[in-house]
């Protein structure tokens, strides 16, 4: 059977189909609901072994929850009664098919076999043929497991990226999907119910926008791959401009005009700055290296990555506050957001490749004026250390100070009197200190949100750093753009820290810690995709690989064997 033909299948004839079997059941005999509920107690009291349960060849997901689920309702049909199929039944099949406008595939949700179900019953009715009870209990536990699984899918995503990536702590929302879907059935709010548990993020709604737009594109064949002999820039004409055009007129960067004679006007100069500006490319207005790479990314894997970052979206918590800070490591942009607003926008400098940024949300509880910068036990030793053995003056120069550890208690010594040629990494009892100054990376604030990363945001004396395009540059923590705006925005609410009070503070070299009246959250996240608030889609570069790994853990996905292994579905 086409997969493409059933997915497809309009509205109506499920309609009408369901109308059917309701009027099949209605002068049927009222025998039939029990009988299948008695089967269903049965095959119930079967999921209690850890072998997955099946329909057929089609497998349960929700194993466990299931039978939990049927006990509370004492084996009742949740989607028929002796009326008929319950227009819920309907309405969860309408919302399945819809699944893939969530960038999530209908399949995974028992959808061909239940239409096949469904077309058993129906042929059935027509050749009013014997009722057979089985096939109206496989249809009430593939709908209910598609259900509990759908809505955990919409809720926390396919995916928890904890299980593949180590610096990524998800915010992932949790229910009861059993008692959800018996108050949905109640109220008969199904399709409410799930469109309820989509990601609350404006930014997931811009973002299937995007996705259906990318889909209309590869219908319409996409568009072709650049190349060129020549650098295309403005007043070069060259068959390859034909290309480009095409190109920025599928992406719309470019709004349809008469080009003759291939020639690269400056219409194709404004629309070509527009798509390096969305790629996070410099804006040169001409075919680069990079902007040509950009360009012949197919459509293809543009629709993957626009799907990859709405799984993201379920991943974040319901509530993000009503003011935060977000800060997004593939562009290397930190927002301050109030109210669903943009208020503040600066640049930041994020972590090497090997040296990440990791992805989590925290409140923010105070802030560091001259801060001290106690040097990470990681950094000391792979990017000081070599330093200090080359030149004993790099600590004294940059006022160092260092401590002893021994047990638990620190003394400081003259880092002079250390044979530092002969420290062993793996027994490294030294750690160093550098007091507030020019020569402080810290800069002259930094942002506190605790968490086991050891990772804030701060100040830098590398202004310079700010101007490159790839700022992936910091050994982890993040380095903020504007660090006296965004404290005075942090501590507006405290008459004690005006921006006049905070220069002053800075001015005087004594470390300072502000506790906030009032914490905010802060959430590092990690978008190689996504719209803004005026209509523009935005691809960044997939810096640590982080697209790759949500793609192979996506593709690689089996729904597990035991619900035990869905601790969303576990109670």
């Amino acid at each position: 059977m086409d997969k493409k033909a059933i997915v497809c299948k309009p509205a109506f004839v499920l309609s009408i189909l369901i109308c059917g079997m309701s009027l099949f059941l209605n002068s049927a005999c009222q025998t039939l609901p029990k009988k299948v509920s008695e089967q269903l107690k049965e095959r119930m009291i079967q999921t209690a072994s850890p072998t997955l349960s099946r329909v057929g060849e089609e497998p349960l997901y929700a194993a466990e929850a299931l039978s939990r689920f049927y006990a509370r309702r004492s084996y009742k049909l949740a989607w028929s009664d002796k009326i008929g199929i319950l227009p819920e039944a309907k309405a969860l099949i309408s919302s399945i098919h819809k699944a893939g406008a969530e960038g999530l595939d209908p399949e995974d949700y028992h959808l061909e076999a239940i239409e096949r179900i469904i077309s058993r019953i129906r042929e059935e009715w027509f050749n009013k043929n014997k009722r057979d009870p089985t096939a109206f209990a496989d249809l009430d536990l593939l709908l209910t497991d598609a259900f509990l699984v759908y809505d955990s899918h919409l809720l926390s995503g396919r995916v928890n990226p904890e299980t593949f990536d180590p610096k990524w702590v998800a915010q992932r929302r949790d229910t009861d999907h059993e008692e959800v879907l018996q108050k949905a059935l109640h109220s008969r709010s199904v399709q409410n119910t799930l469109m309820d548990h989509l990601p609350s993020y404006p930014g997931y709604r811009r973002l299937k926008g995007a996705l259906a737009e990318y889909r209309m594109i590869i219908r319409n064949g996409g568009w072709p791959e650049l190349t060129s002999e020549v650098e295309l820039k403005n007043g070069v004409r060259h068959r390859a401009v034909g290309s480009l055009q095409s190109i920025l007129t599928a992406t719309r960067d470019l709004l349809w005009h008469e080009n003759e004679n291939d020639l690269f006007d400056d219409y194709m100069e404004r629309a070509l700055r527009r798509f390096q500006q969305r790629h996070g490319l410099e804006s040169t207005g001409m075919v680069d290296t990079a902007t040509l790479r950009a360009l012949n990314r197919p459509p293809e894997e543009r629709l993957r990555q626009i799907q990859l970052n709405l799984e993201r979206c379920r991943w974040l918590p319901q509530d993000l506050g009503r003011r935060y800070i977000m800060i997004n490591i593939p562009s290397f942009e930190l927002y301050v957001i109030e109210d669903d607003r943009v208020l503040m926008a600066m640049r930041v400098v994020v972590g090497k490749p090997d040296r990440q940024t990791p992805v989590f949300s925290r409140n923010m509880s105070y802030l560091v004026l001259n801060p001290r910068w106690r040097v990470p036990k990681e950094v000391l030793i792979q990017d000081i250390l070599p330093k200090i053995q080359k030149d004993i003056s790099y600590l004294t120069d940059r006022h160092f100070k260092a401590f002893h550890y021994v047990n638990g208690l620190s003394e400081e010594i003259d880092p002079t009197l250390i044979n530092w040629t002969g420290v062993e990494e793996d027994a490294f009892p030294y750690r160093l200190q550098q007091e507030p100054g020019p020569m402080n990376p810290l800069g002259r604030v930094k942002f506190i949100f605790p968490n086991r990363f050891s990772v804030y945001l701060h100040d830098t004396p590398s202004r310079d750093l700010f101007e490159k395009t790839d700022r992936s540059l910091s050994a982890g923590c993040i380095r903020v753009e504007k660090p006296i705006e965004l404290a005075e925005y942090i501590l507006r609410e405290d008459p004690n820290w005006t921006r006049e009070k905070i220069i002053q503070a800075l001015e005087e070299d004594a470390e300072v810690h502000i506790q906030l009246r009032e914490s905010i959250p802060v959430h590092i996240l990690y978008w190689t995709a996504w719209v803004t608030e005026d209509g523009t889609l935005h691809f960044r570069d997939d810096i640590y690989g982080r697209d790759e790994l949500l793609d192979n853990a996506l593709k690689n996905f089996a729904f597990p064997s035991s619900a035990a292994l869905l601790p969303y579905l576990v109670k």
